[in-house]
């Protein structure tokens, strides 16, 4: 169904009231217009809730299948009479499309015979590509075009032109191959929050970022440069360098901002992974600084990148206690009406932050609006507990933080009661999983929390108690990287 979902909302939103296959009216009682126009209206959004509203009966998947195929090819049908000028504000993407559209009727023309027709699309469509750097795109093309004036209407001039493009633009796919290979390998780990790559890295890999390195000050293409840059960037960061990660940013940076003619992903891409590097160098409002420019480039509201830019600077601005700036971008993000269709994993990190926020506004840290239409929602940590199952189960550490707001609202809310309980369970989970290096400070703080029976609950005599881990958590430097800054969402120190 994820095929049928994304085909309808790119078909849609060039303005296709119905799917426009020539020589056919758009009939309502189709089955097949009834399901785009149900998707489109958003009330069907899996295949279960597709077979129930066409047939009534959860049974029919056999006859929704053959709906779903014709739909599913009269949308690709309809891709081809999208209006190019329409379909994106972005003149690289408009471009794109309409390379992507002569390169296919090239290949039906030649198909069909008609190759002297399709060699004046060819020529046509190989400028579009070589201008935007569509390094694949334009080799293929060369190709064609180099084959057509060799054999079957020779071109002296025109032989050796494409004959030498088809050298040069084949050594430039290799080299954005290479990269794209690199970016795989160090995405791949980044996503999986690995560590000491250097290790473990494959020899193809350690070969094809050597010809990066010797290759990236060199005039390539846009996607090689993207790729690579990308690469070096992961790797400098997975090895937790970050005076390279911000070297590379910057040298990144230098290049996409001089690509006016391209889109800016970029350049976007890399204001952020400058701020990052600052916000893991510790440099924090230069973090905020750079992250503001980010906003300047206007990502789509609710998009990912328009999330992530309010996480940096939700966190950046909580590392120096500027809480009521944090709860500005908290407030943005959960109040956006894009919000509840956000995915869990992307959804429980920002319920875990507004869990940690709702305390700042009990203890006054954080004055909300006048207007209650302008506040977040009224806060249960019952209900908190029940919306973040993904992070409640993991078991490397990201649930910390779910663990140690569930006691301070205890211990805040006076219910000295229910805390044993708590904080055994805490210590429990803190004897199992936080036994590294990297959960130390995680540990340091369980550990004073389960002082607090011990004291009484009283704040002086508690001092004595958790002189020795409060001088673990000070001795041992807090981790800010982004991963660490899930677990760990207000610094300990200022939390205590």
């Amino acid at each position: 169904m994820e095929d049928i979902l994304a085909l309808c909302e790119v078909v849609s939103k060039q303005k296709i009231k119905h799917i426009e296959v020539l020589g056919q009216d758009h009939n309502p009682k189709l089955l097949t217009n009834k399901l785009y126009d149900a998707v489109c209206s958003g009330l069907i959004n899996s295949e279960e809730e597709a077979v129930i509203y066409l047939y009534g009966n959860v049974k029919a998947k056999k006859k929704f299948q053959d709906v779903k195929k014709r739909l599913t090819n009269r949308l690709l049908n309809t891709l081809f009479f999208i209006d190019v000028q329409k379909f994106s504000r972005f003149e690289f993407e408009k471009t794109q499309v309409r390379a992507f559209h002569l390169v296919a009727a090239v290949k039906i023309l030649r198909t069909k015979g008609h190759t002297g027709a399709a060699m004046v699309l060819a020529e046509k469509a190989f400028k579009l590509a070589e201008k935007f750097e569509m390094i694949d795109l334009a080799l293929i093309l060369s190709l064609e075009l180099s084959t057509h004036f060799s054999v079957f209407k020779y071109d002296k001039k025109k032989d050796s032109y494409y004959h030498n493009k088809v050298n040069e633009l084949q050594n430039i796919l290799l080299l954005e191959i290479g990269a794209r290979k690199c970016f795989n390998f160090y995405g791949h780990l980044i996503s999986q929050q690995k560590t000491n790559l250097d290790f473990h890295t494959p020899k193809e890999i350690m070969i094809a970022m050597e010809t990066i390195k010797n290759n990236i000050e060199f005039p390539t293409s846009f996607n090689f440069k993207l790729d690579a840059f990308n690469a070096l960037y992961f790797r400098s960061y997975l090895n937790n360098n970050y005076q390279e990660t911000e070297k590379v940013s910057k040298q990144a940076l230098e290049y996409f901002r001089s690509q006016s003619k391209f889109s800016k992903i970029g350049e976007f891409s890399f204001i952020q992974k400058l701020g990052i590097s600052y916000q893991s160098l510790g440099k924090f409002n230069s973090a905020i600084k750079t992250y503001k420019e980010a906003l300047k480039l206007n990502p789509r509201q609710g998009s990912t990148a328009w999330n992530n830019i309010r996480n940096h600077l939700f966190n950046s601005n909580l590392a120096i206690r500027k809480y009521q700036e944090a709860y500005e971008y908290l407030y943005d993000v959960t109040s956006n009406k894009s919000f509840k269709k956000l995915y869990d994993t992307f959804r429980e990190p920002w319920l875990v932050k507004e869990a940690y926020m709702q305390l700042l506004i009990k203890m006054r840290k954080v004055i909300e609006d006048g207007d209650k239409d302008k506040r977040l929602r009224p806060f249960r940590i019952s209900r908190f507990l029940n919306e973040v199952p993904h992070f409640s189960k993991d078991k490397r550490g990201l649930n910390v933080a779910i663990l140690i707001i569930h006691v301070l609202f205890l211990f805040i809310n006076k219910k000295e009661d229910l805390i044993e309980d708590r904080l055994n369970a805490l210590g429990q989970y803190s004897f199992r999983y936080l036994r590294n290096d990297e959960t130390l400070r995680s540990n340091a703080f369980i550990k004073m929390l389960q002082k607090l029976p011990d004291a009484d609950f009283h704040p002086v005599r508690l001092q004595r108690y958790v002189v020795k881990y409060h001088k673990r958590l000070k001795e041992t430097p807090m981790n800010i990287s982004e991963q660490a800054a899930e677990i760990e969402i207000i610094p300990y120190e200022h939390l205590w």
